[in-house]
C-alpha cells in the first residue's frame, strides 16, 4: 500500500502523486495526457494466480495422491497405519503443504495493480511476473505491463464520495475481465473504502 507524502489535510494516507515514469511519449508533437497530468496513485491490489478455493482443492487433491499410492493393498495399508498413528500422517501431511507451496496468502500472488487518478479518469497501471507460462512458484520477478490494465473509467463533474467510489469499483471490475481465471484480491480495499473521503483524495490531484 502507497504512504502518504502530505502531511496536511490528506484525507486518506495511502495516496501519493508522483511524476510519470511510463507513457508520457508525445503524440504528434503534443504532450500526451500522461504526460501533462500528475498521477495520483491510492491503492495497490494483488492478483494472485487463481482463487484461494481452487489453489486449496488443488493441493488436498496433490496431497492426498502423493499420501495414498501404489496398489490398492499399500494404500490400505498406509490408510490403516495412519489410523493408529494420526500425529504421523499430521507431520507428513504439514511436510507436503510445505513442498506444495504452502499458504495461499502472499504466496501466490503474481501481479499489482497500482489504482491511481489521473486527471478525471481512473487507471490502473499493472505489474506482473516475469514468465512465458505463469505456475506455482516461490520465485518471482515483477515487470511492468502495462500503464493501463483496463479502458480507463471517467470520473464525472462535481462527483460525491460514492460516485467516486462506484467508478472505482467498476474500473477493478473491468481489470477483472481483463485477467480471466486470475484472482484480484480486492477484500482490504473494500474494508477501507466506505470510510475515506474520496471527493477530497480525489481534489489532491494536480
Amino acid at each position: 500500500m502507497a504512504m502518504c507524502e502530505k502531511e496536511k489535510s490528506t484525507p486518506a494516507t495511502l495516496a501519493y502523486a508522483v511524476p510519470l515514469a511510463h507513457g508520457s511519449e508525445k503524440k504528434n508533437g503534443a504532450p500526451s495526457l500522461r504526460s501533462r497530468l500528475a498521477q495520483l496513485n491510492f491503492f495497490d491490489l494483488p492478483v494472485y494466480r487463481l482463487p484461494p478455493e481452487k489453489y486449496h482443492a488443488d493441493m488436498s487433491k496433490w496431497i492426498d495422491e502423493s499420501m495414498y499410492h501404489g496398489t490398492p493393498e499399500h494404500i490400505a495399508f498406509t490408510k490403516a497405519f495412519h489410523e493408529r498413528n494420526p500425529e504421523h500422517k499430521l507431520r507428513f501431511e504439514a511436510h507436503l503443504n510445505e513442498r506444495y507451496g504452502g499458504a495461499w496468502l502472499y504466496n501466490e500472488i503474481i501481479g499489482y495493480i497500482r489504482l491511481h487518478f489521473l486527471g478525471s479518469q481512473v487507471r490502473g497501471e499493472y505489474f506482473a511476473v516475469k514468465a512465458k507460462r505463469i505456475v506455482s512458484s516461490r520465485t518471482k520477478l515483477f515487470e511492468f505491463k502495462t500503464h493501463k490494465l483496463a479502458l480507463e473509467s471517467e470520473v464525472p463533474r462535481h462527483a460525491t464520495n460514492a460516485e467516486i467510489l462506484g467508478v472505482i469499483q467498476e474500473y477493478i471490475k473491468d481489470c477483472a475481465t481483463e485477467l480471466k481465471g486470475r484472482y484480484i484480491d480486492d477484500s482490504l480495499f473494500n474494508v477501507m473504502a466506505p470510510h475515506v473521503n474520496w471527493k477530497a483524495l480525489y481534489e489532491q490531484r494536480a
